[in-house]
């Protein structure tokens, strides 16, 4: 439904996200069949591949997961408002409002004032974090809270000590490449200063960085941007 949704915004084609309308709906449902009493999503291990690599076994109520399903629902009820489903817009906003009362009564610390990674595991979560603040999972006080604990992380300051140095400036995050046929969006579109070059670059906070897979993603984004010049960097931190 992220996705869908996103699609028709950017290229005006609502025919196509109706047609579909649906099949996203049955996409939902096959996901509600593993969410628990506690009104949260359980991550099983069939459909457990990480978020940054492509090994299984990232199973269990991960925040992340949660609050991008209730991204999705809020996708589907902006789908139903705008584009003719106007009936069905209601069922996926109680669903989402359920879901993040689950999250909030499960899974975010009052004490840490963050999003903890699961259940499972109460550490804070900086992916988990990020999201609830990109998507407007919360906002407010908790929003303002999270971004000033947050704010000092060493990624982030590491990423800005590399930035001042690297003779690089940004032009544009979260950018959109496509080819009028499959489309994508990339961390930060780079200018280097000195010689006008345009590069890709895709950020990493993991410990480990799967090359193979980043060298292949940044290669399909390159083909989609002629502009890109065929560079590409990923940035580990």
């Amino acid at each position: 439904p992220i996705v869908c949704y996103n699609y028709a915004l950017f290229t005006g084609d609502v025919k196509w996200l109706k047609s579909q309308f649906n099949a996203l709906k049955k996409s939902l449902n096959y996901i509600e069949e593993n969410i628990f009493d506690n009104g949260l999503f359980y991550q099983r291990y069939e459909t457990s591949k990480g978020l940054w690599d492509n090994n299984l076994g990232d199973t269990g109520t991960n925040t992340y997961a949660q609050i991008l399903l209730h991204y999705a629902y809020s996708c589907m009820q902006k789908t139903a408002e705008q584009f003719g489903f106007g009936g069905e817009a209601q069922e996926f906003k109680v669903k989402a409002e359920r879901l993040k009362q689950a999250v909030m009564d499960n899974l975010f610390d009052r004490e840490q004032g963050l999003f903890i990674k699961s259940k499972e595991k109460h550490s804070p979560c900086n992916m988990s974090n990020a999201i609830a603040l990109y998507t407007g999972f919360c906002d407010g006080e908790i929003a303002k809270q999270i971004v000033e604990l947050t704010n000092n992380s060493l990624e982030l300051a590491n990423f800005i000590k590399w930035l001042d140095t690297s003779g690089y400036e940004i032009v544009d995050s979260e950018y959109i490449v496509n080819n009028d046929i499959i489309g994508g969006k990339v961390d930060l579109l780079l200018k280097h200063i000195e010689s006008g070059v345009y590069v890709i670059a895709d950020i990493k906070t993991t410990s480990v960085v799967h090359k193979e897979s980043v060298s292949w993603q940044l290669s399909v984004y390159n083909y989609l941007d002629e502009e890109i010049a065929g560079v590409g960097m990923c940035l580990h931190f």
